[in-house]
C-alpha cells in the first residue's frame, strides 16, 4: 500500500449512528470545501452481504475505505475528502 498522501488535502470522518444525517452533512460540505465524499465501504459491505464483517474480512474492508479515501485525496483540485 503507498502511504504518500497529498499534505494539502483536507480529512474529514464523520461519525454518528444510523440516520442521523452523516450523509447529508458529508454532501454539504464537500459543495462548502472543494471536497469529495468517501463512501463507506463497511455500509456497502453490509447490503451486499446480509451482515457485518467478520474478524478475517474486517481487514479489507479498511483497507479499501483507506485506497478509497486516498484515491479520492489525490483528484486534481481536491481540497477535502469527507468520509461517509
Amino acid at each position: 500500500m503507498d502511504i504518500s498522501r497529498p499534505e494539502n488535502v483536507i480529512r474529514l470522518g464523520l461519525i454518528g449512528g444510523e440516520c442521523t444525517g452523516k450523509s447529508t452533512m458529508a454532501s454539504a460540505l464537500a459543495v462548502e470545501l472543494s471536497g469529495l465524499v468517501a463512501r463507506e465501504v463497511l455500509r456497502e459491505f453490509v447490503t451486499e452481504h446480509g451482515r457485518v464483517p467478520g474478524p478475517k474480512e474486517q481487514r479489507a474492508v479498511m483497507l479499501q475505505q483507506i485506497a478509497r479515501e486516498d484515491s479520492l485525496a489525490c483528484s486534481p483540485c481536491t481540497r477535502a475528502v469527507i468520509g461517509d
